[in-house]
């Protein structure tokens, strides 16, 4: 008997003129608007001037927002976006890959340094400390989505994301239902070395509905979908194909009760979080200690290996993002992580023979 964190957070905030705010689009802007001002002291500390530093952010955000969203498109699902690639521009949609952030901030300055007298390592040296400082806000948006969820686990301390649940039914029937509670009982079972942990789940449907409909209705627009859910979107599971359905009646709704089967998951979002926190702060630290004087390309390749070194390591504890990952050994995160710290081997080792500057 293990009580899980059972996570349900909805990931919009509030709504203003008919638009949602959500949690991942806040922290995301505010994550890039504190670490421009970052960026700014350091830069202008070293000799750079206001109105280039502004141009510089503009290009680093520009190509960062444009990376995220063709990585993944391109390295996950390059057959769909590119049969329709109206689609690549509805970012709203979801979909965006750190590693393609990382190849257009790469590209954003080498087109700024074009224009300046700037290295074009010693910017980036100075960038990914801010990149670092992002990186945590855009996880925890990442958790409150309830997506890029970890593996099935059985620690006490795993996550069982039930967001999905509550999105089918009070949301996409809110016709029909008013709310959705879920509940842990604290029974716990092992199945084919998957642990599962009973739910109770509660549906008040409105009185529109009749009482002895109640029952074909669960089962056409909630059972199905879950016995159909090959990818486990929903992140529960149904281990007889008609669950027992108890309804009673108050004054404003009819209560529907079933038990359904959580999976515990790793809370990868969480483990990247508190990683990429560390990282900024060592390096954040690394760099006022020694006064901005850095040999040219350490922190980047100190960087690269860093991240995408702990990125190769924390996917063995994450879900497939796109189901043929499932046919290939190592996931697409992991294959496109090995060049990246392989890159940054390299650029440690040419820093050894460069000046502080």
């Amino acid at each position: 008997m293990l009580n899980y964190i059972l996570w349900n957070v909805d990931p919009g905030i509030f709504t203003v003129l008919g638009r949602e705010i959500r949690w991942y689009g806040l922290l995301f802007a505010l994550s890039f608007y504190l670490a421009s001002l970052i960026l700014d002291k350091i830069l202008q500390k070293k000799g750079m001037d206001q109105k280039q530093v502004s141009k510089l952010i503009i290009y680093l955000i520009v190509g960062c927002i444009v990376g995220l969203r063709l990585g993944h498109c391109l390295f996950y699902e390059p057959g769909y976006y590119l049969s329709n690639p109206l689609e690549i521009l509805k970012i709203w949609k979801g979909g965006l890959a750190s590693h393609g952030a990382a190849v257009g901030i790469l590209i954003a300055l080498y087109l700024f340094v074009r224009k300046t007298n700037r290295s074009y390592f010693w910017l980036l040296d100075r960038i990914v400390i801010t990149v670092l400082f992002i990186a945590p806000f855009i996880r925890t948006g990442n958790l409150m989505n309830s997506e890029i969820i970890g593996d099935k686990s059985g620690n006490p301390l795993a996550f069982i994301f039930v967001r999905g649940v509550d999105d089918e039914l009070s949301g996409r029937h809110a016709k029909f239902i008013e709310d959705t509670r879920i509940r842990q009982t604290g029974n716990d079972t092992v199945v084919d070395n998957t642990h599962y942990t009973e739910l109770n789940l509660e549906v008040y449907f409105k009185k529109n509905i009749p009482e002895d409909k109640i029952d074909d209705y669960l089962y056409r627009y909630f059972v199905q979908r879950i016995d159909r859910d090959e990818d486990l979107r929903y992140n529960v599971k149904l281990f007889t194909p008609e669950p027992e359905v108890v309804v009673t009646e108050d004054a404003r709704n009819y209560k529907a009760v079933m038990s359904i089967y959580g999976i515990p998951r790793h809370p990868s979002q969480v483990y990247e979080t508190l990683a990429y926190l560390i990282f900024f702060l060592v390096f954040f630290f690394y760099y006022n200690k020694r006064n901005g004087m850095i040999r040219e390309g350490f922190i980047f390749g100190m960087f690269l290996i860093c991240v995408f070194g702990f990125r190769f390591f924390v996917e063995f504890f994450k879900e497939v993002q796109v189901p043929f990952e499932n046919s290939i050994m190592l996931n697409m995160g992991q294959l496109l992580s090995l060049p990246l710290v392989l890159l940054g081997v390299f650029m440690v080792l040419r820093s050894r023979g460069k000046k502080a500057s």
